[in-house]
C-alpha cells in the first residue's frame, strides 16, 4: 500500500477510499502480503482486468486526441517536462500558514 501511494503520489488516506470503491465493484483485492503479514498487497480481479483492457484503448484515445496538436517531440519534452515539475513539486517545503509579514513589519 505505502508503495503504491508514493507511485501514484497520494496519501495513504485517498489511496484507501479509492481502494475501497475500486473493491466494492469487484476490480481489485486486497490480499496478505507473503512476509509482513500486516502488508497488503492490491491485485486486479478477473473483472478488473477485463475492465482495464477495455478502458485502456479509451485513455490512448483521449490523450491522442487532447495532444493533437502537438509534434512527437512536442509531446515527449511535455511528458518531461511534467515529470520535471512533479518531482520539484515534491521538494515544495512551505512555512505553516498564518498572517503574512509585509515589508519588514508583523
Amino acid at each position: 500500500m505505502s508503495d503504491l501511494g508514493d507511485y501514484l503520489v497520494v496519501t495513504r488516506q485517498n489511496l484507501d477510499g479509492v481502494l475501497k470503491r475500486l473493491e466494492r465493484d469487484e476490480l481489485v483485492r486486497r490480499v496478505i502480503g507473503d512476509g509482513d503479514k500486516r502488508a497488503r498487497i492490491v491485485q486486479l480481479t478477473p473483472h478488473g482486468r477485463k475492465y482495464w483492457k477495455e478502458i485502456l484503448e479509451r485513455i490512448y484515445q483521449f490523450y491522442d486526441q487532447a495532444s493533437a496538436d502537438f509534434t512527437f517531440d512536442e509531446r515527449v519534452a511535455l511528458v518531461h517536462y511534467l515529470n520535471v515539475l512533479q518531482k520539484d513539486l515534491g521538494k515544495v517545503d512551505l512555512p505553516k500558514a498564518g498572517k503574512p509579514k509585509r515589508n519588514g513589519n508583523s
